[in-house]
């Protein structure tokens, strides 16, 4: 399964097939992200709205909505339109992260505007799904889990399997791929955030780890074998 073309459709491939198929796509666009979750596979509209993924083996493959959205409706729009929405399975739930995001000018050490309207990360939101009266609940803490989020998939951790990893975390990657790449800026927006006290820190943009960006692709979280 997979989000595929600029028009972020909903496609899957099954072993021996020539092609992708692409999932009803009236239903099934401007997505961002998908997961499989409990037997199905969910994905997450950029209005918020949760889907489900129905009739794979069918003639007519399909993806209805599920949930609402979790964000608060405020003179008939979503407060976090726009903002990049990511889908986890944490311990057991379904969740969706929301990340909050501000357009930011970035000054060099001559207080000159070097990369202006970049997208900066300002904090994440957090919404636990439950799955028999499809209502979201929000949650305000990881306890001692860690959480790797970017453009390839979102996954959490027990801080205490891995070394060096702080419960209650969010480590993200950059995947403004429209507004943070290019020949200079070469994505900015990448950094921890920290559950407990809200703040962000981001990753240096200078020096040796300047030259560790790359141009033209977001960077990919590996997610850790669990044998």
């Amino acid at each position: 399964m997979a989000i595929l073309s600029p028009m972020r459709l909903l496609g899957f491939a099954k072993p021996g097939d020539q092609a992708w198929t692409t999932i009803d796509v009236a239903a099934a666009r401007l997505l961002e992200d998908v997961m499989y979750f409990n037997g199905s596979f969910f994905a997450v509209h950029n209005h918020g709205h949760l889907l489900i993924c129905q009739d794979l083996d069918g003639p007519s493959p399909k993806a209805i909505e599920f949930a609402k959205s979790p964000s608060a409706i405020i003179n008939g729009h979503d407060e976090h339109y726009g903002e990049p929405r990511y889908l986890v399975d944490l311990d057991g739930s379904l969740c969706m992260i929301v990340r909050r995001t501000g357009l930011y000018d970035h000054y060099n050490d001559d207080n000159e505007i070097e990369h202006p309207n970049l997208v900066v990360t300002e904090g994440f939101e957090i919404f636990k799904l439950d799955m028999h009266t499809r209502g979201w609940e929000k949650i305000f803490s990881l306890g001692d889990r860690c959480l790797f989020l970017g453009n390839c998939c979102t996954f959490s951790v027990l801080a205490s399997d891995y070394p060096g990893c702080v419960a209650n975390c969010i480590y993200f990657t950059d995947d403004h791929v429209l507004y943070n790449y290019g020949e200079q800026s070469k994505g900015f927006d990448t950094g921890i955030y920290n559950g407990a006290n809200k703040k962000v820190l981001h990753l240096p943009t200078s020096g040796d780890v300047h030259e560790f960006r790359s141009q033209f692709c977001p960077p990919l979280w590996i997610h850790p074998s669990s044998h």
